[in-house]
């Protein structure tokens, strides 16, 4: 998911997820706000990217913690915060 800013992982949803693939189509700003409407170049703005086998796995994890949400990543039921995306990022790449 090298090709993604922190905002639009934060952004998606469990339908985004299909198969593969996420359907990368909102983000979530620091203020913690879904813009839907992303724009920019073709690989830039709405996109799909493929999900590789261990990104697939993570997902399925934690799907098992929280499918009551509509988002993937949340803390509360919100998307998480910027700060603590950041900071649950680090210690997940340090394990």
């Amino acid at each position: 998911m090298a090709a993604c800013i922190i905002g639009e992982l934060k952004g998606l949803r469990w339908d985004d997820v299909s198969g593969n693939f996420l359907h990368i189509q909102r983000f979530v700003d620091d203020k913690n706000e879904i813009i839907e409407d992303i724009k920019g170049h073709a690989s830039e703005g709405k996109r799909y990217m493929p999900l590789k086998l261990k990104a697939n796995e993570i997902l399925k994890q934690i799907y098992s913690l929280n499918s009551e949400s509509h988002y993937i990543f949340i803390r509360n039921g919100q998307p998480l915060a910027t700060v603590t995306f950041n900071r649950r990022l680090k210690k997940c790449c340090e394990e």
